[in-house]
C-alpha cells in the first residue's frame, strides 16, 4: 500500500464524526438468503451527571473528575477532568459487564475543551483486557475548542472477549484540562455468521485461491469464524512490514506476525507474505548511519544499507522460511513518470535501480521454496503498467529470480475493469505468475467525497462491479486474489485519505453479513435491480426545428438508450433552472402510427411524444424531425425542473415504442415505469461543460518556452476550478491549432518555484489532457494522455505510451512571477470544426508536497484517470492579432500605419495604404482604391477586400490573401513565416521570391489573369 496508506496498529474499529444510522435495507432478489435482522439498540451506558456525581467515572493515570456546574451541554453539570500529564491520562469508565464480544456499540458523548484552552484533538478509545495483555481500539478522533461543545457519534464493534474492559477519553497529544457530557452508548448484537450461503473458498475453488488482508482481531469470534468459512489464505496487515518486525536495528518482534501464522497454520490457511522491502513503514534507521546523518549513494553507504536489507530479509527466512507460499519482495517501486520507471524512495537513492535485484536474490536464498513477486497500486493505468512491464522484464532477462507481480487493486465504481482485463493480458505475455494482492471497491465516487449515509444503490452498483471485475478475474490464470480487509468496518478506506465512516468496500458488512458485493461474485442472479444514471450538463437549448442539431449535444457523446432489431437509439439532456430539455434519436425506419417515445420523471404519468408530434401528459413542448437518412426520427422534449442546481439528481427513464418491433426502455427494462417508479434512473445534472474555441495559428509557434509574435490572436483560458488545497499557482493558458496538432502556451503564476519532491504530480508543473475524439468515455481509449511538465522542464506522460508516447514537444523557463510551459501535441485529423477533449491543471508544491492543484473545467479532480468530465476545445479558423484601431468610416488616403493593428471594418480608403515596421492590417469587407505598400510589417490579413492597385510586400511576419479582388500585380518578398494567397483573384502578375517558405493557396485554387514568377511560379 502506498506510503500515505498508514493504518493504525492499535486497533482502529470504525472512525466517525457523524451519527452512524446503518446500512438502509436493499431487499433481497429471489433465492438469496435475507440477512439476520439487527436487534434494537439498548442503552448500555447513561451519564449525564445531573445526580452531582462521576456515575462511575474516574481518572486514567494522573487525571482528577469532578462534577462542575461551570459548563454542560444539557442540563446543570458536566464532568471535568484535570491534572493530566500524559496525553493518555483522561476519564475513564469500567465497561467490563456492559461490552460483549460481538456486539456493535453506538458511542454518543460530548466534548469541550476548558476556558482558554487551545484547540486540540480528544479521542475516544477502548482498552480490551486480556491473557496478560491489552489492546487499544480507537473509536473516534474528534477536534476540540473551548469555545462550543463538539459531539462524537461513532460505532465500535468488541471483537473479542475481554476480562476487563474501559472506554476512555484521552487527547492525541495536548495536556490541556476539558469537560464530557451527554454519554450514550447503545449495543447492537452483531447476528450470527451466516451458514446458508456457498463459502466464497469454495465457489472459487477452480480459479483461484481467495484471500483476505487481518491482524489479530480476525483471529477470535465471529471475525475468525467469517475467515475461515470463506477464506483460504491470509495476507498479514501491517504485523510483517518492517516498521513492526524489526523497529530497532537488531531487535526483532516476531510475535504479532508468529500469532497470524499459527493461527493460518491451526486453520489450514495459507500465508501470503507482505513485505520485505517497502519504502513506507520502513523505520528511519535503515537509511541512516550510526550517528543519525542519512546515508549517501558512497560505496561505504551502499555496503551498509545492504547489509541490512540482507539481514532483515534473511532473518525473516529464518523466522517464516516455509511458512508463507509467496512474498511481495519489494512494494510500490514504480514510478511511471521517471525514465527508468522506478521510484526515487530511499532505497533507489542510496543503492540505485539493482535495489529491486539485490532484494530478490536475498528473497531467493531465504525462501527457496517460495514464489517471489514484485507488488504495486494503479497498475491498471496503462502508463504505470508499461512502466512495471519494462521493469519485470528487465528484471527477468537480467536473470533476476522474480516469479509474479502482484496488482493490488485499490479501485472504485468508476475504474474501467477494461483496464484490469488490459493489464492481465499483458503481462501473461511474460509468462509470469500473477496475484490480486489488496482488492478493495469504494463506494466513493473520489478520495475526498465523505458520504452521509451508506446509499443502498451504491451497494447494489458496487454487488455489479464485483460481478464484472471476478468475471475478468476469472478470464485470467491468477496464482491468488486477496480482499483487503475481512469486512466494511476493518477496511483502511474508513480513514484514508479523509474520514469516510460510512464507506464499504468490502464483501461482507460492519455486521458480518453478506452484502452484494458478496453476490457478485457468487450468483450475480441474486443482484437487486440497478436503476441507471447518467450525466446531464447545463446549458439552455431552444425548441425549434434546429433543436436536434444543436451545437450543444455534440459537446457530449449521447448514451445509449438501448438497442432493438431497428437499431440502437441514444439520448442526451441539458437542465437549466426551469426545465430539463431531452434528445432522442430514434432508431426505427419504418413510421407507424404508434411510435412514440415516453419520458418519465418524479411522477406516474409520462410525457408522450408521439412520431407525429403530438403530445400528452406534463411537459413544456417538443419538436419531432425525421431524419433525412430515414434511419429514424429525433425527438426534443422539455421537462419543467425545480430546485436544479449542480449535483442535484433527478428521477428519469425513457420508454420508446417501435409499432413493429415492440418497446425499449433505458432503465427499468421491464417496462413498468408507471407502477414501478424505483426502477427508474437518475439523471446527475452537473455545471456546464467549458468549451474553447481554438483559433488556427497564422504561424506554428516555435516551441522554446519564449512568448513570441506567433501566439498573438491566441485564444486564453484560465485555471480557475481550484479541485485540491487552497487557492495556490494558476494560469492563463493560450490555445492554438495547426496542422496536426495543439499547441498550448501556459504562463503559471507562482512566485516559489518548488520541484523538490521525486514524485512528478507533486512538483510545481503544468498538465495538458487531450481526447484527440472527444469520447468522453471516462477510461482512458489509446490516444487519450495525461502530459506533465514541471516548471524546470522535466516531462511525464500518462496513457498507453505505445500511441502517445512521442506526441510532446515542450519546453519550460523560469520568470520573475513564475513559469511558462510551451507544448506542442499531436492532433492527427485537426481541421475546423473538429472536437477534441481537453483539461488543463496546474499544480503547486510547498515544502516538497503538492498543496494545490488547479483545473480549467474538471471539478472532480479525478482527470487523471477519468476523460468524461474534461472540457472541449473546438477547433476554429485562422487567428488575427486583436486590433489596437478600427476604421469603420471612408477615409481619404494616404493611409499610413505605422505601430500596432489596425482594422479596416467594411472602410473604404480613397488613396494609397503604407503599412511600416512592425505595424500590422487585417481588413474586412473592405476597399483600398489605390496601392498597397508593406514593408517589415507583423501581419497582414486581408479578406474579402478589393485593391484597385497593386500591391507590393517587402517584409512581414505573416501575409494572407482571402478571397481578395486585386487589380494590379502582386509582388510578395521577405514574408517570414507563413504567406497564403487563397481564392483570391488577381489581375496582374504574381510574383514571390525571398520568402522564408513558399506560399500556398491553403486549399483553395486562385485566379490568376498575368503571369507568375519565382515561388509562386504556377500558382
Amino acid at each position: 500500500m502506498q506510503l500515505a496508506r498508514r493504518i493504525e496498529t492499535i486497533g482502529t474499529s470504525l472512525l466517525a464524526l457523524v451519527l452512524v444510522t446503518g446500512t438502509a435495507s436493499l431487499g433481497n432478489a429471489v433465492g438469496a438468503p435475507p440477512p439476520e435482522p439487527a436487534a434494537p439498540a439498548q442503552a448500555v451506558v447513561t451519564s449525564d451527571f445531573e445526580d452531582g456525581t462521576t456515575q462511575g467515572w474516574s481518572g486514567r493515570g494522573s487525571a482528577s473528575v469532578a462534577v462542575t456546574a461551570d459548563a454542560a451541554h444539557d442540563g446543570a453539570a458536566s464532568l471535568l477532568v484535570t491534572g493530566r500529564t500524559q496525553a493518555w491520562n483522561g476519564a475513564s469508565l469500567d465497561v467490563t459487564s456492559a461490552f460483549e464480544a460481538g456486539t456493535t456499540y453506538g458511542v454518543d458523548l460530548w466534548l469541550r475543551l476548558a476556558t482558554g484552552a487551545e484547540p486540540t484533538d480528544l479521542r475516544v478509545s477502548v482498552q480490551r483486557d486480556a491473557g496478560g495483555s491489552s489492546i487499544f481500539d480507537t473509536v473516534a478522533t474528534v477536534s476540540a475548542t473551548a469555545d462550543a461543545w463538539v459531539q462524537v457519534a461513532a460505532e465500535y464493534t468488541m471483537p473479542a472477549a475481554a476480562e476487563a474492559t474501559q472506554l476512555y477519553v484521552e487527547s492525541t497529544g495536548s495536556l490541556t484540562d476539558f469537560l464530557l457530557d451527554g454519554v450514550v452508548v447503545t449495543g447492537e448484537e452483531v447476528p450470527p455468521v451466516q451458514e446458508d450461503i456457498p463459502p466464497l473458498r469454495d465457489v472459487l475453488a477452480g480459479d483461484f485461491g481467495i484471500g483476505v488482508a487481518i491482524d489479530a482481531r480476525e483471529t477470535t469470534g465471529a471475525s475468525a469464524q467469517l475467515l475461515t468459512r470463506h477464506f483460504g489464505q491470509i495476507t498479514a496487515e501491517n504485523a510483517m512490514k518492517p516498521e513492526s518486525i524489526q523497529p530497532t536495528e537488531g531487535e526483532f518482534t516476531f510475535e504479532a506476525a508468529d500469532a497470524l501464522v499459527a493461527f493460518a497454520q491451526q486453520n489450514d490457511l495459507r500465508v501470503y507474505g507482505h513485505t520485505l522491502v517497502w519504502h513506507s513503514q520502513t523505520p528511519e534507521w535503515f537509511f541512516a548511519r550510526a550517528d543519525g546523518t542519512p546515508l549517501t549513494s558512497s560505496p561505504e553507504d551502499q555496503a551498509i544499507l545492504l547489509g541490512r536489507m540482507e539481514a532483515h530479509i534473511t532473518a525473516m527466512g529464518e523466522r517464516f522460511g516455509d511458512a508463507a507460499w509467496a512474498w511481495d519482495v519489494v512494494n510500490e517501486a514504480i514510478d511511471e513518470s521517471q525514465p527508468d520507471g522506478l521510484r526515487r524512495s530511499r532505497w533507489y537513492e542510496v543503492l540505485g535501480p539493482d535495489y529491486l535485484t539485490h532484494a530478490f536474490r536475498f528473497a531467493d536464498a531465504a525462501f527457496p521454496d517460495a514464489q517471489l513477486f514484485l507488488n504495486d497500486y494503479n497498475t491498471e493505468f496503462p502508463a504505470k503498467r508499461e512502466a512495471m512491464y519494462r521493469v519485470v522484464a528487465d528484471l527477468i532477462a537480467d536473470g533476476v529470480p522474480i516469479d509474479g507481480v502482484g496488482h493490488q487493486l485499490h479501485v472504485n465504481l468508476t475504474r474501467p475493469v477494461a483496464q484490469v482485463d488490459a493489464t492481465l493480458a499483458r503481462f501473461a505475455e511474460l509468462g509470469v505468475a500473477q496475484a490480486v494482492t489488496e482488492l478493495d471497491v469504494s463506494i466513493s465516487r473520489s478520495a475526498d467525497e465523505s458520504l452521509p449515509t451508506t446509499p443502498p444503490e451504491r451497494l447494489v452498483e458496487q454487488g455489479y462491479y464485483y460481478r464484472d471485475l471476478f468475471e475478468v478475474l476469472r478470464a485470467h490464470e491468477l496464482a491468488s486474489v486477496t480482499l483487503w480487509g475481512l469486512h466494511d468496518g476493518r477496511s483502511w478506506l474508513r480513514t484514508w485519505p479523509i474520514e469516510r465512516p460510512h464507506e464499504a468496500p468490502l464483501a461482507f458488512d460492519d455486521r458480518l453479513q453478506a452484502k452484494p458485493a458478496y453476490w457478485g461474485i457468487v450468483d450475480p442472479g441474486q443482484l437487486p435491480h440497478l436503476p441507471r444514471a447518467a450525466r446531464v450538463p447545463a446549458a439552455a437549448v431552444e425548441l425549434g426545428p434546429d433543436a436536434p442539431t444543436d451545437p450543444e449535444w455534440s459537446l457530449v457523446p449521447l448514451t445509449e438508450v438501448g438497442a432493438s432489431e431497428a437499431g440502437t437509439s441514444t439520448f442526451g439532456g441539458r437542465w437549466d433552472a426551469s426545465r430539463l430539455t431531452v434528445l432522442v434519436r430514434v432508431a426505427d425506419a419504418t413510421p407507424e402510427g404508434d411510435d412514440a417515445v415516453e419520458l418519465f420523471a418524479d411522477g406516474p404519468v409520462p410525457y408522450r411524444v408521439a412520431r407525429d408530434g403530438t403530445t400528452t401528459g406534463e411537459g413544456s413542448g417538443a419538436v419531432v424531425i425525421e431524419r433525412p437518412d430515414g434511419t429514424g426520427y429525433d425527438v426534443v422534449a422539455a421537462l419543467p425542473l425545480t430546485a436544479a442546481e449542480p449535483g442535484a439528481s433527478v428521477p428519469f427513464d425513457l420508454r420508446l415504442t417501435d409499432a413493429s418491433v415492440g418497446q425499449v426502455s433505458w432503465s427499468d427494462l421491464s417496462h413498468t415505469q408507471e407502477t414501478r417508479p424505483e426502477r427508474r434512473g437518475a439523471l446527475e445534472l452537473s455545471e456546464e461543460v467549458p468549451v474553447v474555441d481554438v483559433p488556427l495559428a497564422r504561424v506554428v509557434p516555435v516551441v522554446d518556452g519564449v512568448v513570441e509574435a506567433a501566439w498573438d490572436g491566441a485564444v486564453v483560458v484560465a485555471t480557475g476550478v481550484q479541485v485540491e488545497g487552497t487557492p495556490g499557482a494558476s494560469a492563463d493558458v493560450r490555445l492554438l491549432w495547426s496542422d496536426g496538432a495543439l499547441h498550448a502556451l501556459a504562463e503559471v503564476t507562482d512566485p516559489e518555484i518548488d520541484t523538490s519532491n521525486s514524485n512528478a504530480w507533486e512538483q510545481d508543473s503544468v498538465e495538458i489532457f487531450l481526447d484527440p475524439g472527444n469520447t468522453k468515455a471516462g477510461a482512458y481509449d489509446p490516444d487519450d494522455g495525461q502530459y506533465r511538465v514541471s516548471a524546470t522542464g522535466h516531462v511525464s506522460i500518462s496513457g498507453d505510451l505505445e500511441v502517445i508516447g512521442d506526441n510532446l514537444t515542450s519546453a519550460a523557463t523560469l520568470t520573475p512571477t513564475g513559469y511558462v510551459v510551451e507544448a506542442s501535441l499531436v492532433l492527427d485529423g485537426a481541421a475546423t470544426s473538429v472536437l477534441a477533449g481537453l483539461e488543463l491543471q496546474v499544480n503547486d508544491a510547498t515544502d516538497g508536497a503538492r498543496s494545490s492543484v488547479r483545473t480549467w473545467a474538471d471539478p472532480t479532480g479525478l482527470s487523471y484517470q477519468n476523460t468524461s468530465r474534461w472540457g472541449v476545445a473546438r477547433l476554429a479558423g485562422r487567428a488575427v492579432p486583436a486590433c489596437t484601431s478600427t476604421v469603420t468610416d471612408d477615409v481619404r488616403g494616404p493611409l499610413v500605419i505605422s505601430d500596432g493593428v489596425t482594422c479596416l471594418d467594411g472602410a473604404e480608403v480613397r488613396g494609397p495604404v503604407l503599412v511600416r515596421t512592425g505595424a500590422s492590417l487585417v481588413a474586412r469587407t473592405a476597399e483600398i482604391r489605390g496601392p498597397l505598400a508593406v514593408s517589415r510589417a507583423g501581419v497582414v490579413h486581408l479578406e474579402d477586400v478589393r485593391v484597385s492597385g497593386p500591391i507590393a510586400v517587402s517584409g512581414a511576419e505573416v501575409l494572407r490573401l482571402d478571397r481578395a479582388d486585386v487589380r494590379g500585380p502582386v509582388g510578395i518578398t521577405g514574408v517570414s513565416h507563413l504567406a497564403i494567397v487563397s481564392g483570391s483573384t488577381i489581375a496582374g502578375p504574381l510574383a514571390c521570391w525571398g520568402n522564408a517558405a513558399t506560399p500556398t493557396d491553403d486549399g483553395v485554387a486562385n485566379v490568376v489573369r498575368g503571369p507568375t514568377f519565382g515561388q509562386c511560379a504556377g500558382f
